[in-house]
């Protein structure tokens, strides 16, 4: 409430304030088409001037209306000066390009829009860049389910957030999920309540890049895709400047609210950036009017601190910590009671500018997960309590350079990460006190280590671009001994817990300008996946999609991915943009849990039907397609469609038979089953239109899902029937200082639920989606 008086406190200064302008933009190598740090930005008449970040992002605020003449000036670059226009109340966003001053020039190119998909980088594979302001508008506080608003693209939900993202049937470990291209985070609930995306508040997002397909190679070795979440960085000023931004949100359903506030400053050597979130979200309704349990309380404090230690050399320190309290998940055994977690990192830049190098970065950075669980809403913990204390860390070391020479680039570099986990399950028999408390390693001192190399190489010559990366892993794992006592009684115990691997991956593609308006791409590659630690050191605990005890394996093998993409595009000034992806995916090894005999181990969880052990298995066939289109973005009226499908087929699993009572009867095999928590296919298109110059656009979207009836036989997976869902929003931006989002979504309140949702735990019940829902968001900058 103290944010929501600051804002109407400070509404008359508003009032009175002058209607300027401001603008935005985003400095890329034209030929690279990779962000430029240290670019001069200055506008002829107007005193202010700036320089762009490490990401190539840079921002003028303040500017009077009129027209100038904007410079950009870069060492071993041909200056850019272009004549632009400011409008009162509205921030121009531009995006430009700057060629070498060595080489000839096929031209600049300056656009009204930032660039948010691969196609303008020239990529033979699938790449989307979502923007902050794409995020804010959404009206969502989780960015697991703002990520599952884009094509192929699905996550898991187990409660109101910390939804996990799947990215074509690739899920958990087999997405690489980083963070300002290189930290991780290891969670700290088995059945994953606080999955990586969780950690960091959309409002703290300056862009999320998601690449599908094994073959970003630089981030770190992936199976199916990565998930790159960039956060606002702070940026030096010409002389002290010192900003605030009050971000306000509120929902109907989940009645909830979320208060967000930023400051960032500074001048030419030292600059700043802070800030604060405080978001809370109750119970929801279902379109039925049913109440879905789903409480939450999150809040976080980030600060950010920026040094030019010269010309060509910054250092930025970076602290986030965030808390949870009270995030009920029906469809897990526990909920999470506490989450506290820290961030920190330490970057250094070095702009070499020297041809042909041109950048370092080094990353240095220590993520720490203390996540504590209870069984306390839970119907069992009248008769017996659970609790669950889990500490995690990763220690991480990331360098990357980056040489030119003329149409060729190359990335190379190393990195290091060290994951350390410990935790314990504490049962108490509230009926029966004079039973001991019974103490259960969930992970004993467990530790895996990685340590990797990686190149890119890049190449352009006349209408042919190529790339091609590899990296080599050397990955340890260890674990002090694991038992399972049980009134003094063994019931569990792995003694050979070491396993070395070295994990080489690789892949090369091709992209070709057919014509003017038609190109091409194809890419191939292999990535290779170590085993996480729930795979292999999880004890007799229900974390799979089935109703099962899990046995880690220290001795299981790394998973391998062969993928092929073929993607075709079209582009044109009038008619807008298409882009067609197929792909198929082969990959060996695949890690799943396989039954093992009740004579060899019985569960250790009351209800469940026995247990199974992760082993490499038979191959899995991926394969699937994607289609997007778009009107031109000069045009005042935009329409988009995207289409995509997603299919998996394992060659051949063993499941136990169930009568009507759900009493085992025997097993059977089962050959080409369908993979568990494949999403089905969806398509979604949505309309909108610019008012009063941009200032105030409409947005209809609708959204529809097709019945998935291709369903995994082993893992005893339901059929999910298919729906149509309508949002509506709009964005409004009042004069530069203000800009409110609001909208319904789930207009006609349609009674739903993804395919990928978990089922209530102890039940067979549905985990519906939340029903209509009304938001408004409030953005004020001082």
């Amino acid at each position: 409430m103290k944010l929501v008086t600051l804002v109407f406190l400070l509404f008359p200064l508003l009032a009175l304030a002058q209607e300027t302008g401001s603008l935005t933009g985003h400095v890329v190598d034209g030929q690279s088409h990779q962000p430029l740090a240290g670019v001069e930005i200055t506008l002829e008449t107007h005193p202010a001037g700036t320089v762009s970040d490490i990401w190539g992002t840079f921002k003028l605020d303040r500017i009077p209306p009129g027209s100038y003449v904007l410079h950009l000036r870069h060492l071993g670059y041909n200056e850019i000066t272009r004549k632009i226009q400011i409008q009162p109340g509205r921030d121009r966003v531009m995006t430009l390009e700057m060629f070498p001053a060595v080489h000839i020039l096929r031209g600049v190119e300056v656009r009204d829009t930032l660039i948010r998909d691969g196609a303008a980088e020239h990529l033979p594979y699938l790449k989307q860049i979502e923007l902050k302001k794409q995020v804010r508008q959404s009206g969502f506080s989780d960015v697991g389910e703002y990520l599952r608003t884009l094509p192929n693209i699905a996550g898991i939900r187990k409660g109101g957030c910390n939804i996990d993202p799947v990215i074509r049937g690739f899920k958990y470990s087999q997405l690489l999920v980083v963070i300002d291209d290189g930290m991780t985070i290891e969670g700290g609930c088995p059945n994953r309540m606080d999955p990586a995306v969780s950690h960091i508040e959309p409002e703290d997002i300056e862009s999320l890049e998601v690449i599908k397909g094994p073959y970003a190679m630089r981030y770190g070795s992936s199976l199916g895709g990565v998930i790159n979440i960039r956060t606002i960085r702070p940026r030096p000023f010409e002389t002290f400047t010192a900003d605030a931004t009050v971000y306000l949100g509120y929902t109907g359903n989940p009645a909830g609210r979320k208060e967000h506030l930023a400051v960032e400053g500074g001048n030419r050597t030292l600059f700043f950036r802070f800030s604060a979130n405080d978001k809370k979200n109750e119970d929801y309704k279902a379109g039925n009017g049913e109440t879905v349990e789903a409480k939450s309380h999150k809040y976080n404090l980030t600060g950010q601190l920026g040094l030019k230690v010269a010309r060509q050399h910054e250092l930025l320190l970076s602290y986030d910590r965030s808390y949870g309290r009270g995030i009920l998940f029906p469809t897990l055994p526990m909920d999470e009671r506490e989450d506290n977690t820290s961030l920190t990192s330490l970057d250094y830049t070095w702009h070499i500018l020297a041809s042909p190098w041109k950048t370092l970065k080094v990353k240095l950075y220590q993520t720490n997960v203390d996540h504590l669980m209870d069984n306390k809403n839970r119907s069992i913990s009248d008769t017996m309590v659970a609790v669950t204390h889990v500490l995690s860390a990763t220690t991480g070391l990331r360098a990357e350079s980056h040489w030119q020479s003329g149409n060729q680039d190359v990335y190379f570099g190393v990195d290091y990460r060290n994951i350390s986990k410990d935790g314990q399950r504490t049962k108490s028999a509230i009926m029966q006190p004079t039973l001991p408390v019974y103490v259960e390693q969930i992970w004993n001192n467990a530790v895996i280590q990685n340590a990797g190399i990686f190149a890119e190489y890049r190449g352009r010559h006349k209408h042919v671009e190529w790339i091609v990366s590899a990296r080599l892993d050397d990955n340890k794992a260890t674990s002090d001994d694991i038992e399972i006592r049980k009134m003094d009684k063994v019931i569990y115990s792995c003694r050979n817990n070491t396993s070395d691997f070295l994990n080489p991956g690789v892949s090369m593609g091709l992209y070709h300008d057919l014509s003017r308006y038609f190109s091409a791409g194809i890419m191939i590659g292999r990535g290779v996946r170590s085993p996480d630690m729930i795979e292999r050191f999880i004890t007799l605990l229900p974390v799979g999609y089935d109703n099962f005890d899990y046995l880690g394996n220290p001795q299981l093998k790394p998973e391998k991915n062969n993928e092929i993409d073929l993607t075709v595009r079209f582009n044109h000034p009038l008619a807008g943009a298409a882009e067609f992806n197929l792909f198929c995916s082969y990959v060996t090894g695949f890690i799943t849990g396989v039954i093992v005999p009740p004579a060899e181990q019985k569960p250790l969880s009351d209800g469940v039907l026995g247990v199974k052990r992760f082993q490499n298995i038979e191959p899995v066939l991926f394969r699937g397609m994607e289609f997007s289109m778009k009107t031109p973005a000069e045009s005042l009226w935009e329409f988009t469609l995207t289409a995509a499908y997603t299919r998996a087929t394992i060659s051949k699993m063993t499941r136990l038979v169930l009568d009507d009572q759900s009493q085992i009867t025997g097993e059977e095999e089962i050959r080409h089953d369908p993979l568990a928590e494949v999403p089905p296919f969806e398509s979604t298109l949505s309309f909108s239109y610019k008012l009063f110059g941009s200032r105030l656009i409409p947005i209809a979207a609708i959204r529809v899902t097709a019945p998935q009836n291709y369903v995994s036989q082993a893992f005893y997976e339901k059929k999910t029937p298919g729906f149509v869902v309508a949002d509506l929003r709009v964005s409004y931006m009042f004069k530069s200082m203000l800009q409110i989002y609001g909208g319904v979504n789930n207009i006609f309140n349609v009674l739903y639920y993804e395919h990928l949702n978990r089922r209530i735990i102890g039940s067979s019940l549905n985990l519906y989606e939340p029903g209509r829902n009304f938001y408004i968001n409030l953005i004020v900058t001082i």
